[in-house]
């Protein structure tokens, strides 16, 4: 009755999308499959590393007797502390595919991450996308524009 009226006038909605810079750096994402790669060279780093220390903790041994310190060498430190994030990164992104295969009604259980998966360290929510200004690392917001059902200058008495 209102619409009759021209109280209210029927018209179309239309939504895009808007993309917003994050607070993060693009260089800060990791692929999926970058992971993987350094996953398995920093395990091999920390092997490494580890061989280095007990070689020099043994040479330290004859040389001073068997008093040592607790701490681990600082780029071993680093090192490990990267292989965490890493790890938890990984864990992310395999979350985010199941949650994805579980909305397209596929299995869950059988979903793998793509090795073009990115996750950022520095901003985990927000994603590397194509914007006005090129590759942007940020977030892809709902705008709304046209018109809609929208109520007339018109007061009905």
């Amino acid at each position: 009755m209102a619409l009759e009226c021209g109280a209210i006038q029927l018209g179309r909605v239309s939504l895009d999308g808007t993309k917003l810079k994050a607070n993060a750096s693009k260089h800060k994402a990791m692929s999926y499959g970058r992971m993987k790669e350094k996953q398995q060279q920093l395990k091999e780093e920390v092997k490494q590393l580890l061989a280095a220390a007990e070689a020099a903790d043994e040479a330290e041994d004859a040389s001073y007797g068997s008093q040592r310190g607790d701490e681990l060498p600082e780029e071993l430190q680093r090192r490990e502390t990267r292989l965490a994030k890493i790890k938890e990164a990984k864990k992310v992104l395999e979350q985010r595919a199941r949650d994805k295969a579980a909305a397209e009604g596929r299995s869950a259980a059988e979903a793998k991450p793509e090795d073009k998966d990115q996750y950022n360290f520095t901003d985990p929510e927000s994603r590397i996308m194509k914007g006005a200004d090129g590759i942007v690392q940020g977030y892809n917001a709902p705008s709304g524009g046209g018109t809609g059902l929208a109520a007339n200058r018109r007061s009905i008495r």
